[in-house]
């Protein structure tokens, strides 16, 4: 007998009631996903990109409503739902970041070198830095005239493929112009160019000395975001008292190596932050393969690498983009302007506040560390249902169903936050074949919104494996319709 188990981590409110009306499921144009974690982007997205199925919405709870009168629902100003919106990104705030240094470090020499630390680390923090890195990649494979491959869903090659090709949705990157980036089956097919090392990859070389050996005989490069894996990037965001439990053992590091090599704080952090990609290059003999992108640290602009540190910076840095009042008023001035030909104008005050309305109520917006937050609670869950089985947390493979969705995004982040390595994750039914037998696949997925892509994996699934292995389906956010379809 089949086990399957559906277990979203939210679930949004389900639609506002009108009149006699039946719910509407308005929250489906309002749960954000893993690619939209820029917060001004999903209510643009909400206002702009899906206007017409959205209008549609609007006006039949309106015209609803004005059919069936009810007591009116409390009235919500553009402020409150900025504000809503705000709470749910889970921002660290300079005055909360001070307190905890203070709190943490009452020297001041001490305080000083953690903001220095900090300050470098969370140069990749927020989503606008994968603009950088990008550009880096790109000058990188022009000025070598090579390619930069990878292995794999979940991994930073992946996800940085799918947001470039998503750029029109998720407000960041661009479309690639040129294969810069390639994905390969085995890593052990490349022959010339370069290889983007990230967690995953670093996992594959100390599975793997065949592997090394390929990369030192082909004289392969390893092309590394020096602080990525070490330090803050989008997919790895941690609260702030995980990044104050960090800053105690780093400062005696950079403190040691400054005494050692005489090198200045800065250089000495720089040294700390890459050691363990180092370390591990060399215990695989692959240093001489190791090459540093370095315009990508400073991902503003090359000038701007060396940063003043400072408690503003490390907020600024670790900031997911705020959506502002101006830009929430502009958003749902456009929005009536695409509704006018439906409606005359007649009502549009009642409409605007409909609208506002249903943001406060249902629209969600999913930050880095909020989904960090939530991919940790999902980890909780998936594990609990495995050892309910009596299976151990490496009997836990994590299926990917199609490359180029959100399921390779979503699943390097589940990765990411969750220390999973890559050899719990299977790219396609073929995949699975490399597998035990007693296993709980667990299908991770940023948003079910109809139920239906869900329900297509479960019978693949079913009919490749047969009734006995059990699914869990983790949405991170469903809609009502999606559990009622299961």
């Amino acid at each position: 007998m089949t086990h399957i188990a559906i277990a979203p981590a939210i679930l949004p409110l389900p639609g506002l009631r009108s009149g006699e009306g039946s719910p509407k499921e308005a929250v489906s144009k309002s749960a954000f996903s893993a690619d939209q974690a820029d917060s001004a982007r999903p209510l643009k997205a909400y206002c702009e990109k899906s206007v017409q199925s959205a209008a549609g919405d609007v006006l039949q709870i309106y015209r609803t409503s004005r059919l069936s009168p009810r007591q009116s629902p409390p009235k919500v100003s553009a402020e409150q739902v900025v504000k809503k919106l705000e709470a749910q990104q889970h921002i660290i705030t300079a005055e909360a970041l001070e307190k905890a240094l203070l709190e943490k470090f009452p020297g001041e020499s001490d305080r000083k070198l953690a903001v220095k630390i900090l300050t470098q680390m969370t140069r990749f923090a927020n989503m606008k830095s994968l603009n950088g890195l990008q550009s880096a990649l790109v000058r990188d494979c022009q000025e070598n005239s090579r390619a930069l491959y990878y292995q794999g869903e979940a991994t930073l090659g992946s996800t940085l493929d799918y947001l470039s090709l998503k750029h029109k949705v998720s407000g960041i990157m661009h479309p690639f112009v040129n294969p810069v980036l390639v994905e390969v089956d085995d890593l052990n097919t490349v022959k010339s160019g370069a290889i983007l090392l990230d967690q995953p990859t670093k996992a594959r070389l100390r599975r793997d000395p065949q592997l090394c050996e390929h990369i030192r005989q082909n004289d392969i490069k390893l092309l590394y975001p020096p602080g990525w894996d070490e330090g803050v990037n989008p997919f790895n965001q941690q609260p702030l008292e995980v990044l104050m439990a960090k800053l105690p053992p780093l400062i005696e590091a950079v403190r040691q190596q400054s005494s050692r090599t005489n090198a200045d704080e800065t250089k000495a952090i720089q040294l700390i932050l890459n050691q363990p990609t180092q370390e591990l290059m060399q215990s695989l003999r692959l240093e001489n393969s190791l090459e540093d992108l370095k315009e990508a640290v400073g991902y503003l602009a090359p000038h701007k690498r060396n940063v003043p540190p400072s408690v503003e910076k490390i907020v600024e840095q670790l900031a997911p983009k705020r959506l502002g009042l101006q830009q929430l008023k502009q958003a749902l001035a456009d929005f009536m302007g695409e509704l006018k030909p439906e409606y005359s104008g007649e009502g549009e005050p009642e409409l605007t506040q409909l609208v506002l309305n249903i943001l406060n109520e249902q629209a969600e917006v999913y930050s880095p560390l909020r989904l960090t937050r939530l991919l940790q609670e999902q980890h909780r869950d998936i594990t609990a249902r495995a050892k309910r089985l009596g299976l151990q947390p490496h009997n836990i493979i994590y299926y990917i169903d199609e490359k180029k969705k959100s399921y390779g995004l979503i699943n390097y982040q589940y990765a990411q936050v969750n220390g999973v390595g890559p050899e719990q994750l299977a790219d396609g039914l073929s995949a699975l074949a490399n597998y035990p037998e007693q296993k709980l696949l667990a299908i991770v997925d940023d948003l079910a919104s109809s139920g239906d892509s869900l329900v297509d994996v479960y019978h693949k699934l079913r009919e490749s494996l047969g009734p006995d292995t059990p699914f869990y389906f983790a949405p991170l956010v469903s809609t009502s319709k999606a559990v009622e379809v299961f």
